[in-house]
């Protein structure tokens, strides 16, 4: 068994038919903490009715899915591009993009409540960046000062 860096912390989704847990093995790949980032696309924006998603980064082969019943599900709103969710109460889990296998995006909603008050403000403070910030909100969703910030995705130019 390999060594942690950080105990593992879990999360689900609202009718509890998906649940989660997300280890830490000690090694570049899942060190503790995940790199967190924020999206204001429009997508995120319309998938989960909020003004930003918050996400960390981890392997797929880190999160281990305990689910009662196979209700997990995958959109894609943009090719390559998938949205994971519970398709009994709809909550949005994951994002994870075709090309790159060796990552998936955790939505830092769906943890814990647990987990949010213990690690809440390392996990969703957005170090890896906030993209999409051409959608900005004055005055809501563009006070936070944490992370660059990109005016699309990543990759696009900073703002």
């Amino acid at each position: 068994m390999s060594e942690e860096s950080h105990a593992p912390i879990t999360g689900g989704c609202l009718c509890e038919a998906i649940r989660y847990k997300v280890a830490f093995p000690t090694g570049p790949e899942s060190e503790w903490p995940p790199v967190s980032h924020i999206c204001h696309c429009t997508q995120c924006r319309k998938n989960t009715g909020s003004l930003m998603v918050h996400f960390f980064t981890v392997e797929p082969k880190a999160v281990t899915w305990s689910s009662p019943a196979p209700t997990f599900r995958e959109y894609a709103a943009t090719p390559g591009c998938f949205r994971g969710f519970c398709d009994k109460c709809g909550t949005f889990l994951t994002w994870r993009r075709e090309g790159n296998p060796s990552e998936i995006e955790i939505s830092v909603g769906s943890l814990d409540e647990s987990v949010l008050k213990e690690f809440g403000d390392i996990l969703a403070k957005p170090v890896g960046g906030q993209y999409w910030c051409r959608n900005f909100i004055k005055g809501l969703t563009d006070v936070i000062p944490v992370g660059d910030r990109y005016t699309e995705g990543p990759g696009s130019a900073k703002c």
